[in-house]
């Protein structure tokens, strides 16, 4: 069972004419079309538009760091409400004695809503452990029960083979391990037969073996993951659910407690320390937003350059035949490489156009 799960983007077909011609305008945003003659630079349309075309990822990138922002900016609020509560039920020196929420608990709640819409909220870019993943690919990491490297070099031959599901289920992956493998050895087995499973194999900082799958996955992987071995490190020889510990969240607002005074203090330092790690990540995420908003800028600007400098040409006078064998030569040039995201631009902009129509865009004559 493939446990990744992939973002496909629309297939190439036929898409509407104003779609079309912003894919064009996005491949070659230098080249005049019959609006340019007639209208200023000042009415051409935004470059952003063209930008979503041409990098999608970075326009994605900056979305995901806006979304994560907001998201750690409302928690930092919820977290303050529950320090302020805290102060005031530890200078009454008792715990809440009502029969149902008090406003200290009734906070630390929302926090706990909160922490679990971190994922959507964020678009997958922050982790348990409040690490930020550009990419929206943030991942769990956990350990398997009976999986140690030390064991695993000490002891016999045997095959372990993994797989997902319930009753019925089938071998999605297996690995050999013998006496005396290097620990690296033995890592990247584990790494290699897993990974079509969207399951990833390291060695901690701890030496210890690590696995790693991504968020959307994990309820999956912590229910479903089974092993069979052939007697030895798992001895029932048939597959068996393991036990996966997983890292230890950032927050864990769940386990927070008021019912005593020792509890209510050892729940402030869980505050406070909560608040540092939200401030860090925000750093983190702010900084590499300044750096991709820079970057976006960067380009809306080389693209509104091109434009102008577009517009400049068509106002000169008629396009010439020199000009037009030039700007084939480029297009061509793009159309031959590698670049798939130009491909995903170009060619759906330019499906349906026939050699006499752009002779008419161009005023060559007809052949």
């Amino acid at each position: 069972m493939q446990l990744a799960s992939l973002d496909s983007g629309r297939a190439v077909g036929q898409r509407p004419a104003t779609a079309r011609a912003s894919a064009l305008d996005a491949a070659a945003p230098s080249v005049p079309s019959p609006a340019a003659h007639a209208a200023p630079a000042s009415s051409l349309p935004p470059a952003r538009s063209g930008l979503r075309a041409l990098n999608p990822q970075l326009n994605r990138r900056v979305s995901g760091a806006q979304q994560t922002l907001e998201y750690l900016d409302q928690l930092a609020a919820e977290l303050q409400t529950v320090r302020t509560e805290l102060r005031k039920q530890l200078s009454t020196r008792s715990p809440s004695q009502s029969s149902g929420d008090s406003p200290l608990e009734a906070s630390i709640r929302r926090v706990a809503e909160h922490w679990d819409r971190r994922m959507a909220a964020t678009q997958g870019t922050l982790d348990v452990r409040l690490q930020w993943h550009a990419e929206g690919q943030a991942r769990r990491t956990f350990t398997i029960r009976g999986l140690e490297l030390a064991s695993l070099r000490s002891g016999g031959r045997e095959v372990l083979s993994f797989a997902l599901g319930g009753r019925g289920l089938r071998a999605a992956s297996s690995v050999a391990i013998e006496p005396g493998l290097p620990e690296h050895e033995i890592v990247q087995r584990f790494d290699r037969a897993l990974a079509p499973a969207g399951i990833r194999a390291s060695r901690g900082e701890g030496g210890e073996l690590r696995f790693s799958v991504p968020e959307a996955a994990w309820p999956e992987v912590r229910d479903a993951l089974a092993v069979r071995g052939e007697g030895q490190r798992f001895p029932t020889g048939r597959f068996s659910q393991v036990r996966v510990v997983p890292d230890a969240e950032a927050i864990r607002p769940r386990e927070w407690k008021v019912d005593s005074a020792a509890s209510l203090r050892a729940t402030r330092e869980s505050v406070f320390t909560a608040e540092g790690l939200v401030r860090q990540a925000r750093n983190t995420v702010n900084q590499a937003f300044a750096e991709t908003a820079l970057q976006l800028r960067s380009i809306e600007a080389s693209l509104a350059d091109e434009t102008a400098n577009g517009a400049s040409r068509a106002g000169r006078g008629p396009i010439t035949p020199e000009w037009s064998a030039q700007f084939a030569r480029s297009f061509a040039a793009v159309a031959s490489g590698k670049d798939f995201q130009a491909l995903a631009a170009v060619l759906p902009a330019v499906s349906g156009i026939h050699r006499d129509r752009v002779a008419a865009l161009l005023g060559l004559p007809v052949a």
